[in-house]
């Protein structure tokens, strides 16, 4: 399930209710009003908009065990990482095309992205290798 309160808390109001699904991170493109969002169950990255959540898009599926999301709306990008076996990070365009994974980065099981919008750095914690 997922949720939206305003900063100031109350009206709570859920964006995404369903049984079958298992969200294990979101990040909104704060442009376009999109949330992106993995859903581990079913090795997907899936998006909606905030202002229209019944409408919902997958964008990318077969992902192996994904994890964590982060988005850049700047440069267009949206970042995840998968646990599998290599584990990796990867980056696609915001429409889910153009998947690009990062080779050669020694990972355990990436967790917690995050971006530097500055320096455009990415950056992440390691659940497995305590990086």
């Amino acid at each position: 399930v997922i949720y939206r309160i305003k900063r100031k808390g109350g009206g709570r109001q859920t964006l995404l209710a369903s049984q079958n699904e298992g969200v294990e991170g979101l990040s909104l493109d704060w442009v376009s009003q999109n949330l992106y969002y993995i859903d581990s169950r079913k090795g997907t990255l899936n998006v909606l908009n905030v202002d229209k959540p019944e409408y919902r898009k997958v964008l990318l599926k077969d992902l192996n065990r994904p994890r964590a999301i982060v988005v850049h709306p700047n440069k267009g990008y949206v970042f995840f990482s998968e646990w599998d076996r290599p584990a990796n990070i990867s980056r696609a365009y915001l429409d889910g095309s153009h998947v690009m994974v990062f080779r050669n980065v020694l990972l355990g099981w990436p967790n917690g992205l995050s971006i530097d919008y500055q320096t455009d750095r990415i950056y992440w914690c390691d659940a497995l290798l305590d990086h």
